[in-house]
């Protein structure tokens, strides 16, 4: 991956667009959640991804991509709120975070 603030868009756009070929339609609104929530139940059993399922093949850039769509989404809904990256991070995929302004801090893509 290159820098990690013009990868969060783009693998976020990827995502959108492998899960609108399967059916599943995000479209960055709050409503969108129930619809990653519903594919993550369907696709994990114990913390383990199912065979047959989404994420089994590209695990580690589908779930980046993921990740970087509910930043994304949360970014676009949360005044002031930004992402925090470290391209010097050799897990810097791992650990891309939103900050909201409160001083709370989420990272998306250390949840799965």
């Amino acid at each position: 991956m290159g820098k990690l603030k013009g990868d969060i868009p783009k693998y976020a756009g990827i995502i959108v667009a492998d899960l609108k070929f399967i059916g599943y339609n995000l479209d960055y609104s709050l409503e969108s959640l129930k619809i990653v929530d519903d594919l993550i139940d369907q696709s994990f059993t114990n913390g383990n991804s199912t065979a047959g399922g989404f994420f089994p093949i590209n695990y580690g850039q589908k779930v980046f991509g993921l990740a970087s769509y509910l930043g994304e989404l949360l970014i676009s809904h949360c005044n002031e709120a930004k992402w925090q990256v470290d391209d010097t991070d050799p897990n810097g995929e791992i650990n891309i975070a939103v900050a909201f302004k409160s001083g709370s801090i989420v990272w998306p893509d250390n949840e799965f």
